[in-house]
């Protein structure tokens, strides 16, 4: 075989495989990129989280509620004393007209973390382990 028509049956690949080395590294990129916005989206939401759950334990405790048994609380969310209807009737004493609106808030926010932790924890996670093998590739490339 010819030289000639060894080099037109290659040329063809090498391009071939260097867009898509190319490609691959752009790819990359944005995987990297998407990490650390997930994990400035999660450093926010657990801000907020922190923020939330400190307030909670302050309305706790100006409800009545012992420092101790507010931190449980806040730290275990199955803790029975949520259920008391003694802390229900604190908690209405202590807000007034403003209780409806300040649960329904609490329970909305709450549910909004839950709703974004989880799926914010598994981008993280998937995005840490691309993160690890993208340098790797990154490198050989």
């Amino acid at each position: 075989m010819d030289p000639v028509s060894i080099a037109l049956g290659v040329a063809p690949l090498c391009v071939a495989a260097l867009k898509g080395a190319s490609k691959l590294k752009e790819k990359i990129k944005l995987l990297r990129s998407a990490g650390v916005d997930v994990k400035r989206y999660r450093t926010r939401l657990e801000t907020q989280r922190t923020i939330f759950l400190g307030d909670c334990e302050l309305l706790l405790r100006e409800s009545g509620v012992e420092t101790r048994l507010a931190a449980d609380m806040i730290h275990n969310f199955d803790h029975e004393h949520w259920t008391s209807t003694a802390l229900e009737h604190a908690l209405q004493l202590h807000l007034g007209e403003r209780y409806d609106a300040v649960r329904e808030l609490g329970e909305d926010i709450g549910s909004q973390i839950r709703n974004f932790d989880q799926p914010l924890r598994e981008l993280e996670v998937e995005y840490s382990g691309c993160g690890k093998v993208s340098v790797l590739i990154h490198q050989s490339l």
